[in-house]
């Protein structure tokens, strides 16, 4: 695991950590991660696991928020981050000892995430948005996060985006990847970033006009949206 520097066709180059070919953010030393990328596919889940799953700037922490809120059984703001429960940002043993249940998230592809996730079918809950909204939301998170060092025009970002040579790769294969599982699994429920916007109040999740029911028999989780 190294920390590369990977150029767009302006010659602005965007700094990133290459784990065997998978690019992540630097979110710690190359060291640290390598650490936490070699545990994750071996951590131990719980069956009251929820994870958030999605690609980079779609709704994760929203929707991690408003999971989380229904599992405490109120509205009240989360007082810890979501990157406390990140797979790929946080020690494995961070991850074990937080208190059950456990409301994970990873932007990771499916593959890359705990074998027993599966095995054990834990709830997931995967949100998608339009590929155009995320690439233009990523450049500009490009550019505000220093440790990127990223300050190119958006035309010559594009291409890096639509090559998969940011941040976990490539966005279609994402998709695909999961869209393949879900035709053989119920536990994994799909959500839109685009339904989640349209249904909420001009106060984001405190007037979030949505009916959202979770039901945890049989392992699975359902998530659906219904205007009030």
């Amino acid at each position: 695991m190294s920390v590369i520097k990977i150029a767009d066709n302006g010659g602005h180059a965007i700094t990133l950590t290459n784990f065997d070919g998978y690019y992540i953010a630097s979110f710690s030393p190359p060291e640290s991660l390598r650490e936490i990328f070699n545990n994750i596919p071996h951590l131990k889940c719980r069956l009251d696991d929820v994870f958030v799953c999605a690609p980079l700037k779609s709704g994760t922490h929203w929707t991690w928020e408003i999971v989380s809120m229904l599992l405490n059984g109120n509205a009240e703001i989360i007082p810890k981050s979501k990157m406390t429960l990140m797979l790929e940002a946080v020690p494995t043993e961070m991850i074990d000892g937080a208190p059950s249940p456990r409301v994970l998230n990873s932007h990771l592809h499916l593959s890359r995430l705990p074998k027993e996730a599966l095995e054990k079918k834990c709830k997931i809950v995967l949100i998608l948005r339009d590929p155009r909204d995320v690439a233009v939301s990523l450049y500009y998170h490009c550019k505000g996060v220093l440790k990127h060092e990223y300050d190119g025009l958006f035309e010559n970002f594009l291409p890096l985006f639509l090559e998969g040579k940011l941040m976990y790769n490539n966005y279609l294969d994402y998709v695909v990847e999961w869209e393949k599982a879900m035709e053989e699994r119920s536990e994994i429920h799909l959500i839109y970033y685009e339904d989640l916007k349209t249904h909420a109040g001009g106060n984001g999740v405190g007037s979030y006009h949505v009916e959202m029911i979770l039901r945890f028999k049989k392992g699975y989780i359902i998530i659906w949206s219904k205007s009030v």
